[in-house]
């Protein structure tokens, strides 16, 4: 980390000794079932339910899918990836075409989720992502930084203090 930036946000927040992150907020990871699936009428369901699933996931250097399989491997097994997307968007067509399953965070189906597909949260393990922002540790922010940096740790700390 060579310090060539002023503000990032970034998931998870890394530990790093030159930089300063502060986590914004905590998003839950829940399944995306196609309507047809026989879990999809499940109102939660434990991640190792999943274990002879087709998956749908990130390329493997995307942190989501080291997320996801990091869960997997700690109840004993490693997801069969039958689809890989890029984006979020085409991951929940494929699920939505009934080529596999997946999970995505939360906050990517507020505006809805695509026809033919149900979300289900998972209960256990709970699995999660964080979301933060980092700054320079040995640099000085500029004012519009700050400005903004400030905003974002003011405004996630109201939303949260509103989460049910």
């Amino acid at each position: 980390m060579n310090g060539e930036f002023d503000m990032a946000l970034n998931r998870p927040v890394p530990k790093h000794k030159k930089i300063v992150g502060t986590t914004l907020f905590t998003d839950n990871i829940v399944t995306l079932l196609p309507s047809s699936h026989p879990l999809a009428k499940q109102t939660a369901i434990k991640l190792s339910q999943l274990r002879e699933e087709s998956f749908v996931l990130f390329p493997k250097e995307y942190i989501l899918r080291e997320i996801i399989v990091q869960a997997c491997e700690q109840l004993g097994f490693k997801p069969k990836v039958s689809f890989e997307g890029v984006d979020i968007d085409s991951i929940k067509g494929l699920v939505s075409a009934g080529l596999g399953i997946t999970l995505i965070p939360e906050i990517t189906l507020v505006d809805g989720f695509p026809r033919s597909t149900v979300k289900v949260p998972i209960i256990e393990p709970e699995v999660s992502r964080t979301v933060g922002v980092i700054i320079p540790r040995e640099r000085k922010m500029l004012p519009t930084v700050k400005l903004f940096n400030d905003f974002l740790k003011d405004f996630y700390s109201i939303l949260d203090r509103y989460q049910m």
